[in-house]
């Protein structure tokens, strides 16, 4: 993906500038850059002497995230779990869901789903790592329903739809019947919920 971006400078130069804000107490940096690395190592990698900038105002460390996740966020591949991390940074800071899906450019429901997914085990979680093999990785979709069953059923879970190569549908139906049996309904968000993430 580096060189891709790096052949389409060539091509048509360096069209999105990066950020850059200025460095007060730095003696050896001048500025630092809060969003734009891949455009820096890709106009490397194209021979480019120049790198376009935008200098910025941050006010704090927490404004300085907040602008790094509105460039990334609307650019590049995150995990679901990036995300949630990202979402949960902003909840933690008493942002409103509702403020927060406006920075995400995506609805308070996509916000919400994505923040269950940190209810789920350790374990399960990582079963979502694009580091493994498609066939071996849990889905958002799944993730999401599973979230609403007790975290020591999870991995278990997991690891039978996984295994039995479950597509959502099946994957859905089984969770359905585990969670009736275990007296609990799955898959609907609840408003009365939302102060829990």
């Amino acid at each position: 993906k580096l060189q891709e971006l790096a052949d389409s400078i060539t091509e048509v130069g360096q069209v999105t500038p990066v950020l850059v804000r200025k460095l007060e107490d730095d003696p050896d940096h001048d500025y630092e850059l809060p969003d734009g690395q891949r455009r820096w190592y890709a106009c490397e990698i194209a021979g480019v002497k120049t790198l376009r900038a935008i200098v910025v105002e941050v006010r704090d460390a927490d404004h300085q995230f907040l602008l790094s996740s509105v460039a990334n966020f609307g650019r590049e591949d995150h995990t679901p779990l990036e995300t949630a991390h990202a979402i949960k940074y902003f909840r933690d800071r008493d942002f409103k869901v509702e403020r927060i899906a406006k920075i995400f450019a995506r609805s308070t429901v996509w916000a919400y789903q994505h923040l269950r997914l940190l209810k789920l085990h350790p374990e399960a979680q990582a079963l979502m790592s694009p580091h493994l093999p498609e066939e071996s990785r849990m889905s958002l979709s799944t993730g999401i329903l599973l979230s609403d069953l007790s975290p020591d059923v999870h991995v278990e879970i997991a690891n039978t739809i996984i295994g039995k190569k479950m597509k959502l549908k099946q994957a859905r139906h089984y969770m359905h019947r585990y969670a009736e049996g275990m007296g609990v309904k799955i898959g609907r968000i609840k408003k009365t919920n939302f102060e829990d993430y």
